[in-house]
């Protein structure tokens, strides 16, 4: 029997994870599951504008930054208007992540505490949904940790001149790419000029000014040209206003939304159960307090991004809601990972391997693995309107509720197989009139059918309430069909 090889178990176990988190991101991507209200929104964005259309303020309530909508569009044009097309490249984003976050994990701790954020992240239904969405928040994640890794790897005692050319391009054109990825550049910026002035490499530190001033030039630019004319207005203030920092609570209820406001980010990493409370919070502080006190780079690279965040949100200018701030949560569970192999150094031998344990239960509380062999619902348009094709009467006069009007619409309208969708004149309501277009129909002894999708059960309730005659026909997740007849 060949002796036990730990080195070729640890990498196995690694090889293994990458696998499963890759094809559960590979399954939901297989699913084509339908577009939601903003991915079909951003749809629009991409199928009608050129190229040169998205070098300005976008339309449909959608912030998306610049080149990330160039790139979504060269594949749009490249393989067709559909899920496969527009979920590629944030897929493709979330795999890069994944191995950027290994690396740095090693960088930090060592292979085998590498793995925590890898399983995480890898794991979570939160990175998954996201992995899997045409939105710009996977490649955010893996610019920012791109930025990271790239720090480490040019470290400042060995970096050329052609290392500050490397960060002065790749810079700017992460500016252009994400919208957060300024915070991370902040972070390396100071990494580097501190570390230049501790070694007294005043040539060095002469050359970072070179690549500073290139990053402001071009942030000025995008900031000129786009989020001045984004920032600020009513729509995006009023729907993130409760995913602001306040760094002033006056009372105990907004003392409280603020403890959640940073519950809410770390859910999207690590579980809610109570086991993840106790243990995350005391690790994440012994990460963060030793990143302070011991390593030069975790603080400049890992730490300031994330207070540089969190101050830009007190001042309004970002928003906390969890999937805008999604490049947060791996920069926190790294900080965290630091916590825990910090505490697992310092355990007696007998002791330590109790601590990957309960960090396995930790992984084990979060993963979805289940989601090889299930879809994910989430606004499940196409089931309905497959419904909607395949039975009932096909004569009656079709409602769209509001809230599913974007995703109908591009399915109707946009859709490469939009052939199988064939509506004839549907009545796509506006926002909140819905009930005045089925109030009227009723008044008038119209039969119709009625197709609601994102909204809440709650709002789906107080819909239908005064119709007690309508009849539901179908429901998955939030998708329901109603149909009215006058038998």
């Amino acid at each position: 029997m060949p002796a036990f090889n730990p080195n070729r178990y640890w990498k196995s176990l690694t090889i293994l994870l990458f696998a499963l988190a890759i094809a559960i991101r590979l399954s939901l991507y297989m699913d084509a599951r339908s577009l939601i209200i903003d991915e079909a929104n951003l749809a629009f964005n991409i199928v009608e504008r050129g190229y040169q259309g998205f070098f300005s303020p976008l339309g449909y309530h959608q912030y998306a930054p610049p080149l990330f909508m160039v790139i979504m569009k060269a594949y749009v044009q490249a393989w067709g208007v559909h899920e496969f097309a527009l979920r590629l490249f944030p897929m493709l984003c979330s795999f890069v992540a994944l191995a950027l976050l290994y690396a740095i994990g090693r960088r930090l701790t060592d292979h085998r505490f590498a793995l925590l954020p890898l399983a995480l992240v890898g794991l979570s239904p939160f990175f998954l949904r996201y992995a899997t969405e045409v939105k710009q928040y996977s490649t955010d994640v893996m610019v920012a940790l791109l930025v990271v890794w790239l720090a480490l790897r040019l470290a400042p005692e060995r970096i050329s001149w052609r290392g500050i050319l490397l960060w002065a391009v790749a810079g700017s054109v992460m500016i252009w790419t994400s919208m957060p990825v300024l915070f991370l550049l902040a972070g390396a910026g100071l990494y580097y000029a501190v570390a230049f002035m501790q070694q007294k490499a005043w040539r060095h530190l002469a050359w970072l000014a070179f690549p500073a001033v290139l990053w402001l030039l071009n942030f000025g630019l995008f900031y000129s040209t786009i989020l001045s004319k984004d920032i600020g207005t009513d729509y995006l203030v009023g729907f993130h206003n409760i995913y602001f920092v306040n760094f002033f609570p006056e009372s105990l209820p907004e003392l409280k939304a603020q403890v959640y406001l940073f519950q809410n980010l770390l859910d999207a990493g690590v579980s809610k159960v109570f086991l993840s409370q106790v243990l995350v919070l005391p690790l994440l502080i012994n990460g963060a307090v030793w990143l302070f006190r011991k390593r030069q780079a975790g603080l400049w690279l890992l730490l300031v991004p994330l207070l540089a965040t969190v101050a830009a949100s007190g001042l309004n200018l970002f928003s906390l809601i969890p999937r805008v701030a999604l490049f947060m949560v791996p920069l926190m569970l790294l900080v965290l990972t630091v916590g825990a192999y910090r505490v697992w150094l310092w355990l007696p031998q007998r002791a330590k391997a109790a601590l990957p344990i309960v960090l396995l239960l930790l992984v084990a509380l979060q993963a979805r693995p289940d989601y090889l062999w299930r879809p994910m619902w989430i606004d499940p348009i196409k089931p309905a309107m497959e419904h909607l094709v395949n039975s009932g009467d096909a004569a009656l006069p079709l409602v769209v509720h509001f809230e599913g009007a974007p995703s109908f619409r591009f399915y109707t309208e946009y859709y490469a197989w939009k052939e199988r969708y064939p509506f004839r004149h549907p009545i796509i309501t506006k926002w909140h009139n819905t009930p005045e277009v089925t109030d009227s129909m009723v008044q008038a002894h119209t039969p119709f059918r009625l197709l609601i999708v994102h909204a809440t059960a709650h709002a789906r309730d107080s819909l239908i309430a005064p119709f007690p005659e309508l009849n539901k026909t179908f429901e998955i997740d939030r998708a329901w069909v109603y149909e009215r007849s006058l038998e």
